[in-house]
């Protein structure tokens, strides 16, 4: 073993060696939380000083003190970060730099996420405003009635919208792409391949949908015209968008919350209103019906009112009033 290497030269070793092997934007996250949350605590000691000890203290350190969480990254964060530092472990052992170091993923449970889903009485709102405006603001309802991710949304070119057969064609995405000019910014938005190769995917145009795609068609220039600008030489950036969205919501008075809560609200009301789990499954680009569970299924309180008046009711024999405010 080299005594004289540190940490921080093994990390860089490996982020070469993963470079090709991984989506330019996964090498970019990892990089990212290399130099933000390891090598600051850990770069400057050798590979065989970092032992269990240290990287529990590490971990510690990370977590914080569950009075403080605001100083601290997230449990979600804290057990990303923890995932690629193993990888990095991993691979200093793997090449002779130390000993494989035995390490205990984190045991603290990630608290429920909330706000996920839109309320049920914001759909008819956004919905309206959505339907009053131009192409760019309808861009709403190709997430929210058809599951679109936003980087699919931005990608979407007329191409891609099938009129006569009904189909919407997902083939690609806007993701980063790190810069290999020297002494320009370091990351790029460019137009690339879905997320998955289930993402790869065709989702049937909803009828309501189907007739507006059609007039915003009309007025638009050729197939290779983005949809949501119109154009075919440059494309509507998802921070752009979500940034335009923020201000949409403001107008209809909904609580702020980011366009891929659409695509939560889209699954979530399919599953509400009967559509089985495998089709709703492929709409959404998910590799298996668990990940659409898992992620995106949210009861809210009045199906949860619901079905306890059912369960209660039918014990006792009665049938309950719905229950309403006064």
């Amino acid at each position: 073993m080299d005594s004289t290497v540190t940490f921080q030269e093994v990390a860089v070793l490996w982020l070469k060696h993963i470079k090709s092997t991984v989506a330019p934007s996964t090498y970019l996250e990892y990089h990212r939380v290399t130099e933000v949350h390891i090598l600051p605590a850990l770069g400057n000691y050798t590979p065989s000083a970092v032992d269990s000890a240290l990287l529990e203290k590490f971990m510690s350190d990370l977590s914080g003190a569950p009075s403080d969480p605001g100083r601290h990254p997230s449990p979600t964060t804290v057990k990303h970060i923890f995932t690629i530092l193993r990888q990095i472990l991993h691979f200093a052992a793997a090449e002779g730099f130390m000993p494989e170091v035995n390490t205990r993923a984190p045991r603290f449970r990630t608290p429920p996420s909330a706000g996920r889903c839109f309320q049920s009485s914001d759909i008819p709102v956004l919905t309206a405003f959505a339907e009053k405006g131009g192409i760019r603001e309808y861009g709403i309802l190709l997430c929210l009635d058809m599951g679109l991710r936003i980087g699919e949304l931005c990608a979407l070119q007329w191409a891609d919208v099938d009129l006569e057969n009904g189909i919407l064609h997902v083939r690609k995405t806007v993701k980063r792409v790190e810069n290999e000019q020297p002494g320009a910014q370091r990351c790029l938005m460019v137009i690339g391949e879905p997320k998955t190769r289930t993402s790869y995917r065709d989702i049937p145009i909803p009828d309501e949908i189907w007739a507006r795609l059609r007039t915003f068609r009309s007025e638009a220039g050729s197939d290779a015209c983005y949809v949501l600008n119109g154009r075919s030489d440059r494309f509507v950036l998802p921070r752009s968008y979500e940034h335009s969205f923020a201000t949409w919501l403001e107008k209809c008075g909904i609580p702020a919350i980011n366009v891929h809560s659409l695509r939560h609200s889209f699954a979530t009301r399919c599953l509400q209103y009967g559509c089985g789990l495998k089709p709703l499954s492929e709409m959404l680009g998910h590799s298996s019906v668990s990940t659409t569970l898992n992620l995106y299924i949210h009861s809210n309180m009045d199906e949860k009112r619901d079905a306890i008046n059912t369960l209660t009711g039918k014990k006792n024999g009665i049938r309950r009033k719905t229950y309403r405010k006064k």
